[in-house]
């Protein structure tokens, strides 16, 4: 997995003088940032919110899917 691991060589290793620190054989691979639909970046904070209201609108759903039931039981007087 790039910028996560790798398989030194033992050439590799001594041309290093043995040195077996990770930065020499495993590099950091750049993370294209996170954008929107608007091309716009992602903050935590937006990212927060979206979290927050696709789970009131989640409970919101299971609430009605629970009352469902309960309305088809009741016998019309």
């Amino acid at each position: 997995m790039a910028g996560f691991a790798r398989v030194a060589s033992v050439t590799e290793i001594i041309a290093n003088a043995g040195n077996l620190s990770i930065p020499l054989y495993v590099k950091k691979v750049a993370t294209p940032i996170a954008a929107d639909s608007d091309g716009q970046p992602v903050t935590l904070q937006a990212t927060w919110a979206k979290w927050q209201s696709d789970g009131q609108e989640f409970w919101q759903q299971m609430d009605a899917l629970v009352e469902t039931p309960d309305q088809l039981t009741k016998a019309p007087s």
